[in-house]
Order: structure tokens, then sequence, then C-alpha cells
């Protein structure tokens, strides 16, 4: 581990995983991507260990081979121009693979991240206190693979994907605080009364679940990633 204790790495078998202090689950596997498949750290068992002070270098051994694992830097990536006076809200889904932006004139737009041009948009009607000098709180959340999203203000919430030809509407018990795509068909939203609601799509029909207990205004919803 590092001299901090704030990263390790530990193997098993032949593979490699590497581990935050501050969460049981690993927040990294070192593999080795060849030719559109994912293989292990190691073909045989990994024998030891060693990483550097800063976390940023880790050394494996295996049978008669030595393999260096350097962690590239971050660097700048690609998006499409973004108008800094006409956009409400922006959103990245959970894997940072795509990103939304929407516009005061109730335009959304995705893009995948690398990208300098839009993948795709849609327009609906929004109210007019939207596109004012003073709009209320927006709340917006992407899909995962960055198919659909989800645009709340006030009770309202609009559901807008990319194979939909009009936004589904629905409305939510309490004001919206906060939006979190489950899965394809699963939203979550919590709200200043601090209830969360999970809606299921089925048969085009938004249904939900509610759940109380929280004595406060929920201010946000987070997820994991796989």
């Amino acid at each position: 581990m590092t001299a901090d204790g704030r990263m390790s790495a530990v193997s098993f078998g032949n593979q490699i995983q590497l581990f935050g202090s501050k969460s049981a689950e690993p927040i990294g596997s070192l593999e080795i991507n060849s030719e559109d498949q994912t293989k292990p750290a190691h073909d045989d068992f990994v024998q030891d260990l060693a990483l550097s002070p800063n976390g940023r270098l880790v050394v494996s051994a295996g049978f008669r081979n030595v393999k260096f694992w350097k962690m590239a830097p971050l660097e700048p990536t690609t998006i499409p121009p973004i108008d800094d006076e006409g956009h409400l809200a922006i959103a990245m889904n959970a894997s940072g693979t795509h990103l939304a932006v929407l516009s005061r004139r109730g335009e959304l737009s995705v893009a995948r991240v690398g990208t300098n041009r839009w993948q795709w948009m849609k327009s609906f009607d929004v109210p007019d206190a939207i596109g004012g000098s003073n709009p209320p709180d927006i709340h917006l959340a992407l899909g995962a693979a960055g198919h659909q999203a989800a645009v709340a203000w006030g009770k309202t919430i609009r559901m807008v994907r990319i194979d939909g030809k009009d936004p589904e509407t629905i409305q939510s018990p309490g004001t919206i605080s906060a939006l979190l795509w489950r899965d394809k068909e699963q939203l979550a939203t919590a709200d200043a009364a601090g209830r969360v609601v999970f809606w299921r799509r089925q048969d085009r029909e938004w249904l939900k679940t509610e759940h109380d207990g929280f004595d406060q205004a929920i201010m946000g919803l987070y997820a994991a990633t796989q």
C-alpha cells in the first residue's frame, strides 16, 4: 500500500485490484486490453506486488516475468461548444462517456465525450419561467448509454429519449431536488420533503414506489459505478 495508506494493490490468482481507504469495494483492476478482449494482469499467478509512494506505479511479478503498470496522466478531451449564456443545466452519465446540455429554449443536446458534435438533439415545450432571467431549479440526469435523459423542475419530470418522438411527462408528489438513473427503465428521484421515489417504466407507463424516512430535504442522489 502507499505510505499514507490511501491506496493498496491486492492480488489473487492472476488478478490485481486497487482499493482505496474509503471503500471496501475495488476502485479499479489492472487488466490487459488486446484485440477487443480483456485479460487478467498475468497469465499465471501473481507472486508479488510493489506500489509507489504516490500510488501512480505498480510493479507485479509473475513466473519469470515482471510488469510495470503506470497510471496515465489526466488529459483534456473534446466536447461540442456550449453557449455560456444559453444553457440551463449540464449533466454527464455515471460512466462519463456522454454529456447532456439543456438550453433555455428547451433543447436537449447529447454528445459522446471526445467528439466535437452532438450525437442527438430533442426539443420540447418548457414553461416561460424556465427561459426567463430567474429560472427555477433545473435538474438533469443522463442515462447510462446516453440514449435518454430526465429533466425536472418543480414537480414536473420530462423523459426524453433518443428514439421517442415526444417526451413523456410525469408528476412527482414533491418538489424535485435530485435525479438518478438506475438503469435503462428505472429512475430515482428525491424531493424537498425527504422522500425518494423509484420510477419504473412498464408498458409505456411510469410506475412509482415511494420511500419515506428522511426528515429533511435530500440534496443529492448518487450511486457507485461498476
